[in-house]
């Protein structure tokens, strides 16, 4: 058999230099996010963010879970205009699971005010307000038993509908939500 070095050369660098399957690649599993898992329920406003029928709880789709907690919290809208121009607070209650990362108010707050798509949101909704600046007790609807986020945004209309005033964002393990006194600092 006679050696060929070229060939040899050759083989072995096309072998090298092709691509081979990244391992973390497949990581992300099923689902990059809720939307990728089901359709998601529709808003329960106009501003309102569409809530996740199914969780994509890092890249595996699963069900909801019952909703067992109910969320109460008081929102301080910072003093000026945040207070003078909001006429409602829209808020939506998501879990800090996310597809493929832990969700920190950082991360599910986009850069203009609203949220991120692809959240795990179980409860959204709006509540018109007038006067002051602290608004006590509010209710924000109920949820799964997990580590939330609490996103609130004002609005300079009536309804969760305008212009976005503030937001405010909190991060809630699942066994402090209904002990303690939360507070969402919209700014």
């Amino acid at each position: 058999m006679r050696f060929h070095p070229y060939l040899s050369v050759f083989i072995v660098g096309f072998l090298v230099s092709c691509a081979t399957a990244d391992p973390e690649a497949n990581e992300g599993g099923e689902c990059a996010m809720a939307s990728d898992c089901a359709e998601p329920e529709g808003a329960p406003c106009a501003g309102c963010v569409p809530l996740a029928a199914m969780l994509c709880d890092h890249g595996t789709c699963t069900e909801r879970g019952e909703d067992t907690l109910d969320v109460v919290a008081d929102v301080m809208l910072a003093r000026g205009d945040v207070t003078d121009n909001t006429q409602s607070l829209v808020y939506a209650l998501a879990s800090q699971n996310g597809g493929s990362e832990e969700m920190r108010c950082q991360s599910a707050v986009s850069s203009t005010g609203g949220v991120v798509d692809g959240l795990n949101v179980f409860a959204s909704g709006y509540k018109n307000v007038s006067g002051g600046s602290y608004h006590q007790d509010l209710a924000l609807g109920r949820s799964p038993s997990v580590p939330l986020l609490i996103i609130v945004w004002g609005t300079d209309g009536v309804g969760g509908q305008g212009n976005q005033t503030g937001t405010g964002c909190l991060e809630v393990a699942a066994a402090t939500v209904e002990e303690e006194d939360l507070l969402v600092n919209v700014e």
